[in-house]
């Protein structure tokens, strides 16, 4: 009886073992940026199409101009990023246009965001959150608008 008992156990621990399947069985999705392919957990993110808001980190600057190098938007701070959602906390540097849209000045908002409902390896739905108002946008593709 005691035998028995230890390969119901193995064999059920097998079963288990078959049945959660291998680790990577599908890869973390990925998100889109408008700064060449979709990644996971990307610093930054566009998503207007014209360059008008960009989502990253606080940096040192209060401000900065169309010209400023791109590294100078900060970095996104991802708190999770898993299969089924991802959670970043960070700055949504948004373009005041004036005295245009080319020569606008960037200035900071404190934004959290939410990207989830993954499709074909890609997060299709980006929530942002940003003085006390929410939206929703949709991924085309690889862009967000």
């Amino acid at each position: 009886m005691r035998g028995l008992r230890g390969l119901g156990f193995v064999g059920g621990a097998g079963v288990a073992l078959a049945l959660a399947g291998p680790a990577s069985a599908s890869p973390t999705p990925r998100t889109p940026t408008e700064f060449g392919s979709a990644q996971v957990r990307p610093a930054r993110i566009d998503y207007t199409g014209d360059g008008s808001a960009i989502l990253g980190g606080f940096t040192r600057y209060r401000r900065l101009h169309k010209s400023s190098p791109l590294a100078d938007f900060g970095r996104l701070h991802w708190t999770a990023y898993n299969g089924r959602e991802g959670r970043a906390v960070g700055a949504d540097w948004i373009d005041n246009f004036i005295p245009d849209g080319a020569a606008g000045t960037f200035h900071p908002f404190q934004v959290t965001i939410h990207v989830y409902r993954p499709r074909h390896g890609i997060f299709t739905r980006m929530s942002i959150t940003e003085q006390g108002h929410s939206y929703t946008l949709k991924a085309h593709g690889i862009n967000w608008f």
